[in-house]
C-alpha cells in the first residue's frame, strides 16, 4: 500500500470507528492507472484471441462457460 500511495493512485485515511484500521479508496490518479491497466489488458487479450481459428475460439469460449459454471457450483 505504501507503494501505491507513493505513486499518489491510493489514499487511506484512519478509520474513525476504529482507529487501528484505515480505509483505503483509489484517487483520480489510481483510477486513470487502472483504466490504463485494464485498456492495455483488453488489448493484450483480444490480440491473442485474434490468434485463433473460429474453431478454437469458440472450443475456448465453450470451455471458458463449462469453467465458469463448475466454479459457480463449487461456490
Amino acid at each position: 500500500m505504501a507503494g501505491l500511495e507513493g505513486k499518489g493512485w491510493v489514499a487511506r485515511e484512519r478509520d474513525p470507528s476504529d482507529s487501528r484500521s484505515y480505509l483505503l479508496g483509489l484517487t483520480g490518479e489510481g483510477s486513470a492507472a487502472v483504466a490504463r491497466l485494464a485498456a492495455a489488458r483488453r488489448e493484450g487479450h483480444a490480440k491473442l484471441l485474434a490468434k485463433l481459428k473460429p474453431d478454437e475460439h469458440e472450443a475456448l469460449l465453450k470451455g471458458l462457460d463449462a469453467l465458469v459454471h463448475a466454479l459457480e457450483d463449487e461456490a
